[in-house]
């Protein structure tokens, strides 16, 4: 999960949602200590990916990314980016879709100072152990 600057809570549901396949969604903080919760993404297994998983990051323009660990178009995960729309909607990119042979069932992500990002994947690659990736957003 990943705080922005207005305190809302942004995280990743590995199941459930419209298509059994994962969610993004926010907390975001009320008055009374209550979280006021909304889904702003249902998973498509075979579009954009399935099972999300890992460490989402953020970049300076306020866009999350991540990874689904299963489908997509090739059936062996994807790298995600997420970004704020201003009517407090959010749009959807799927950046990668891997293929088993450049690897396979992403585990999340890290950011270098460069805005890469990082991963490994459990599976895939040119052995069969995975690979580490990197990616330009």
């Amino acid at each position: 999960m990943i705080f922005d600057e207005a305190g809302n809570l942004y995280g990743l549901a590995q199941a459930g949602g419209k298509y059994s396949t994962g969610i993004f969604f926010r907390l975001a903080p009320g008055a009374d200590d209550r979280w006021a919760y909304r889904v702003l993404h249902h998973f498509n297994g075979p579009r954009d990916g399935a099972y999300p998983i890992g460490q989402m990051v953020r970049d300076a323009s306020g866009s999350l990314y991540g990874t689904g660990n299963l489908l997509g178009p090739y059936g062996y995960g994807t790298v995600f980016k997420l970004s704020p729309n201003p009517d407090g909607s959010w749009r959807f990119r799927v950046l990668y879709s891997f293929t088993g042979s450049d690897g396979a069932y992403p585990l999340g992500l890290v950011q270098d100072s460069a805005g890469n990002l990082l991963g490994t994947t459990v599976w895939g690659g040119a052995y069969g152990a995975g690979v580490v990736f990197e990616i330009t957003p």
